[in-house]
């Protein structure tokens, strides 16, 4: 979940029972915000810290499960607002790259989602047409980068 609103990291109320709440709140100042992770029960968390992403400023959150027979990194991340703060997007956009790297060489698979707030222009495999007919944004360009470079598409 991106956006979470909460001003905790404590599980979300009204959260079904089945579900486990890994959470990481803004500690930017900012108010609201907030980025989180829910998994069905039955799903293990390995380890809800990865990279220590729960203790740095960076929109992130990494944790370890398995899924199946699969070790698994599940990520999620929360950007800036498309061309409002370039600085912050590089930055956690580089973080990215980073973390893939580090949990790839460890074996794990990687499951990465998120509110990356861009706009990416590419045709349809499928059907040739333009998926969206407006301009990229500046996050969508990090982000097709980011696809391209970790060889995504």
């Amino acid at each position: 979940m991106a956006e979470t609103f909460l001003k905790t990291n404590e599980r979300p109320a009204k959260l079904d029972d089945t579900y486990t709440w890994i959470g990481k709140c803004r500690n930017s100042g900012k108010d609201k915000g907030g980025i989180g992770i829910c998994l069905k029960s039955d799903i293990p968390v390995l380890d809800d810290n990865v990279l220590n992403s729960k203790d740095d400023n960076h929109e992130r959150l990494w944790v370890l499960s398995r899924i199946g027979n699969a070790k698994t990194a599940i990520g999620i991340a929360y950007f800036p607002n498309d061309g409002i703060d370039r600085d912050t997007t590089d930055k956690l956009m580089y973080e990215l790259l980073e973390n893939c790297s580090k949990l790839a060489t460890s074996g794990y698979e990687i499951l990465l989602m998120g509110d990356f707030n861009g706009k990416c222009i590419e045709k349809c495999q499928i059907t040739n047409f333009n998926v969206m007919r407006d301009l990229a944004s500046y996050n969508g360009k990090r982000l097709h980068q980011f696809i391209e470079a970790k060889i995504l598409l």
